[in-house]
């Protein structure tokens, strides 16, 4: 309307065609200078006046009146934009073994001549009628059929025929906001209008179209259809009010009455108004839940709302809306006062316990999410009941999920032993009648990553995440036998930390075994007096943890840094224990010397014998209380059944990372020693893998770690593949008692700093040539040996072997063409290290390769300013290459690989710390450990290894106890070539280690780096 005036006019022209007398008259809400002028006749009103007196008469106008067995009906709605209902067609679904069964269109006319349809269907079955233009055709009333869907149980909207909705009859709104002066009331939803054409329809059609019209479908959340019928008065009330009625602020009183009268027919929300009855508005919420799929689907909707005026009042959005809502509830108009503060704090409350909601909250004032995965959609059921910001939690009919907790204090298990192992059997109580069987348990456990045990009928047993992660713990070392579940005897410091809580009932060998491991770490071991060494605080600790286990009949595996002193600590253990038996030491060759000179300077008492220098057969015949036998691991490999026939009181290993293939002929030898007690040295116990770990673990506490599939399946995979820190963590409990590792930063403080540096070395043009030449060759065979995988594993998909011959045919084409890609990159390795090594036809025009060049100017120039530098590559013959250069350059050095005899290596090691000689060559496997050359402080890595262990182990020959100068260590890195890549990989190898051995169980760090497989090998190949 152009104006105000015009606009009331027209409302006020309304008011003779409504069905009800709208003559106003006065009341006690009626001021009396409004009710009748000084001589009796009607002052003139206002048109908003007069709209708001007939809205009022309105109130006093009545409403209008408005599968058995394994099938069922569905209503499936399709709603348009403005919520006018679309089609509504009936759906026919059966029930399976597995379930309800895809909904299919069922012919309206089988519906109407069913007169076996429940009672809710009968209903809209009765909107059904006969099309008077085809009499055998059938027709549905979609007005009337909207109407009986109220209350229907199977109402779904056609594009999700899986997800049932509610549907509850509702009343229009209105708002009344005060803005700029005045008072503005609005409807919600509006009144469709009719459009132009409607008139030229047949009668029937009209007749439909305008009761459609009258009809508003609202969506009230994922699982919630709101119809809202416009009854005659409330249809006029809309026309009347239009767009949005203008009341000026000095008729707030007649606002007032208008919408107190109104309150019975509609929602009624506004800034200032009164209630025939004030209540106290609820702000905390109310939870809507429904799950998806029905009680077994993968997850659940959620609708937070309020309900000011009690539960049977209006749902609102928390926080949003007007301060004012009045409602006939239960035919009593009631009216609030909302606090929208406290409502957002109930929210915050939800989101505080429950933070994955706040991520997956959609765009806009709606709190409403559809959780697909089961996990988040149990943790929400789990925890609302017990917020205090959720009045209620509630459920479809018929349809709730009920979620029982379960603590580690219901769990009973009870521990047998038998010989090496321990038998545990029990159960897990939840309530009454419900009871889980522990084998039960750890396999599902074992096998979900969640908490949730599903029951069946929509129940679930919720565990703790401590309850769990201890049930994971079990899973991972327990092996099943038909009675319960067997650990191993060695795990009993472990199984006692995690069933430490739950109700345990041991037998007396399990007991006995617990009081003499809490004896062993509670008595005062003293170092031994015939000791002759002063052992750092660190050392003694050492010393005193390796006693602790090896009192209680455990092993212990001492992974300090390399350069602590593992030697000594493991010679005061071996003095300590001399008296109770015969003692052996395992060693590379290359230290057995060292361990012999060690032994006899530090621990004097002890009869030291080398293996490989006198009478063997005595020595193993005769050897007992203060006998302390050294050998090699080939030779014990050699002698197994020799050193297997007799019982060893004490038992270490060094250099443990010797045996740390599991299947090898020395490890089997090493696992079949028979001992009271096992120490393994090792600066690395993880290099590559974690199988490497469980071989150490193997010797020290055989069957701690379960089989090395086992291990595999539950930590190894986990966390090499898919970087799994949990799996980590539960890895790295299960070894810490066992497992001892100090770092020279954490206990060496006056160890001076050690730099490391790379130096990049631009190739000559003649050499980059090569490099590339190879580097595709190598790619294209690569790429044809992966090829030959993908056609093997295609050409057995289908054979008739069966899965077992199919998979170990893809593994074995699988390693065949691990191994093809390794021996390429090891033939790029050497290329870049000099082309010489690779092509040697290429001397002729290469006199000297750019990286020889460049070690020979840094090695000199160290030289000259008085630094001794240790030199280390995995290939001895580019070792020579290196000493020919410097050789030309005239300087001194000293040159060890394996082909070195012992004597001749102990007396270079004494020579170069006497200080001859002003660069040492070393090969990696004669030199990366069992050497103190604290006599260099530069080291040069000549070629990066993949294994960022072993350098470090290197490194370590020189960054020691006794290095009184900072150690500078360069590596020289061929630009351009993989040898830039192999630096890059190192980053992932060390995380994996330390991951393991050093992170804290609430550290971020280190969550194991997944290992390349033969498709990221092929990747390196790649520019």
């Amino acid at each position: 309307m152009p104006c105000s005036a015009h606009r009331a006019a027209a409302l006020a022209a309304l008011i003779p065609t409504l069905a009800v007398p709208l003559t106003p008259h006065p009341g006690p809400d009626v001021p009396p200078d409004r009710a009748s002028d000084p001589g009796g006749a009607s002052a003139p009103q206002a048109g908003w006046q007069q709209a708001l007196e007939a809205l009022r008469a309105l109130a006093g106008s009545e409403p209008a009146a408005g599968g058995e067995g394994g099938r069922r009906l569905l209503w499936a709605l399709t709603l348009d934009a403005d919520g006018a209902p679309g089609t509504i067609e009936p759906l026919e679904q059966v029930r399976g073994a597995r379930g309800w069964g895809k909904p299919r269109p069922v012919p309206l006319a089988r519906v109407a001549e069913d007169d076996r349809l429940a009672p809710w269907d009968a209903r809209v079955a009765r909107a059904i009628r006969r099309d008077q233009s085809h009499n055998r055709r059938y027709v549905l009333d979609r007005a009337a059929a909207a109407m009986a869907l109220v209350g229907h149980p199977g109402v779904v909207l056609a594009h999700a025929p899986s997800q049932t909705l509610e549907v509850v009859e509702d009343a229009p709104a209105l708002e009344a906001v005060r803005s700029a002066g005045r008072y503005v009331l609005r409807m919600f939803p509006p009144v469709r209008e009719a459009p132009a054409m409607e008139a030229l329809l047949p009668a029937a059609a009209r007749q439909e179209a305008e009761a459609l019209r009258q009809l508003t479908v609202v969506r009230d959340g994922p699982h919630r259809l709101r119809l809202i019928r416009f009854t005659p008065a409330q249809f006029e009330a809309a026309r009347l009010i239009g767009d949005g009625l203008a009341i000026p602020e000095d008729g707030h009183a007649q606002l007032d009455q208008t919408l107190r009268a109104l309150a019975g027919q509609f929602q009624v929300q506004a800034d200032q108004t009164g209630g025939s009855r004030a209540v106290e508005a609820d702000a905390r919420l109310r939870a809507e839940v429904a799950p998806l799929g029905g009680l077994a689907g993968r997850g659940i909707s959620l609708r937070l709302v309020v309900t000011p005026l009690g539960p049977l009042g209006p749902r609102l959005a928390p926080g949003a809306g007007r301060e004012r809502l009045m409602a006939a509830v239960r035919g009593e108009t009631l009216a609030t006062q909302r606090d929208l503060d406290a409502e957002l704090a109930s929210v915050a409350e939800v989101f505080a316990a429950l933070p994955q909601l706040v991520a997956l909250a959609p765009p806009g004032g709606e709190y409403t999410w559809m959780l697909d995965d089961p996990e988040d959609a149990l943790a929400v059921v789990e925890a609302l009941p017990g917020l205090p910001a959720v009045q209620a939690v509630e459920w479809p009919r018929g349809k709730e999920i009920r979620v029982l907790p379960a603590d580690l204090r219901q769990l009973g298990v009870q521990i047998e032993s038998r010989g090496a192992w321990y038998r545990l059997a029990g159960e897990l109580r939840v309530a009454e009648g419900l009871v889980l069987e522990l084998g039960k348990l750890i396999d599902w456990t074992g096998s979900h990553a969640g908490r949730f045990v599903p029951m069946g009928q929509g129940v679930y047993v919720a565990l703790t995440r401590t309850l769990r992660g201890r049930l994971r713990d079990l899973a991972g070392v327990g092996e099943h036998v038909p009675d319960g579940i067997r650990v191993p005897q060695m795990a009993t410091p472990w199984l006692d930390d995690v069933l430490a809580g739950a109700g345990v009932d041991p037998d007396a060998h399990f007991r006995q075994r617990i009081a003499r491991l809490r004896a062993a770490r509670e008595a005062d071991i003293a170092l031994p007096a015939t000791l002759a060494a002063e052992l750092r605080p660190y050392q003694e600790a050492g010393y005193r943890w390796a006693m602790t286990l090896a009192a209680s009949g455990l092993g212990a595996c001492l992974a300090d840094d390399m350069g602590l002193g593992k030697t000594l600590q493991a010679l005061a253990v071996l003095v300590a224990r001399a008296g109770g038996g015969a003692a052996l030491v395992i060693a590379p060759t290359s230290v057995c010397g060292n361990w012999a000179a060690e032994a006899r300077r530090f621990a004097p008492t002890l009869n030291v014998h080398v293996y490989a220098e006198g009478d063997r057969e005595t020595l193993l015949a005769q050897a007992g209380p203060h006998d302390l036998v050294i050998i090699s691991y080939t030779l014990l490999q050699q002698a197994s059944k020799a050193f297997c026939a007799r019982e060893w009181h004490t038992v270490v290993a060094d250099e443990a990372q010797a045996f740390k293939n599991a299947v090898t002929r020395r490890a089997q030898a090493m696992f079949a020693l028979p001992s009271g007690f096992r120490m393994a040295l090792t600066g690395t116990p993880v290099e590559n893998r974690l199988a490497e770990l469980w071989s150490v673990m193997r010797f020290c506490n055989p069957g701690l770690l379960g089989s090395l599939a086992r291990f595999n399946e539950h930590f190894a995979n986990p966390i090499e593949r898919g970087g799994m820190r949990e799996a980590r963590q539960r890895l790295r409990r299960m070894i810490a008692p066992f497992v001892l590792r100090r770092t020279k930063t954490q206990v060496l403080d006056e160890l001076p700093p050690r730099t490391e540096l790379v130096i990049r070395v631009e190739p000559e043009p003649v050499e980059a040539a090569h490099y590339e030449a190879l580097r595709r060759q190598a790619q294209t065979e690569a790429e044809a040996a992966l090829a030959r995988v993908e056609a093997a594993r295609k050409a057995t998909k289908g054979a008739p072997a069966g899965a077992r011959a199919r998979a170990l045919a893809q593994a074995q084409h699988q390693a065949q063409a691990r191994i093809h890609v390794l021996a390429q990159l090891m033939r790029l390795r050497r290329a870049a290290c000099d082309p010489r090594l690779v092509t040697p036809e290429l001397s002729g025009q290469l006199s000297e390769g750019a990286k020889v060049r460049a070690f020979v100017e840094l090695a000199s120039e160290l030289a000259a300013s008085g630094h001794k530098t240790l030199v280390f590559s995995q290939f001895v013959d580019f070792l020579q290459l290196l000493r020919q250069g410097l050789e030309r350059a005239g300087l001194a050095l000293q040159y060890l690989d394996g082909a070195t005899p012992a004597a001749e290596r102990t007396r270079r090691v004494a020579a170069f710390q006497a200080g001859e000689g002003d660069v040492f060559l070393i090969s990696l496997k004669a030199g990366g450990f069992g050497l103190n050359l604290t006599a260099a402080d530069y080291v040069i890595i000549a070629d990066p290894w993949w294994n960022p262990a072993a350098e470090d182990q290197a490194m370590g020959r020189a960054h020691r106890i006794g290095q009184q100068r900072p150690v500078t260590v360069y590596r020289l890195i061929n630009a351009g070539t993989i040898e830039e890549r192999i630096v890059d990989l190192h980053r992932d190898k060390r995380a994996l280690a330390d991951g393991l051995l050093e992170a804290d169980d609430d550290s971020a760090a280190g969550t194991g780096a997944p290992l390349p497989d033969v498709d990221e090998l092929v990747g390196l190949l790649r520019r």
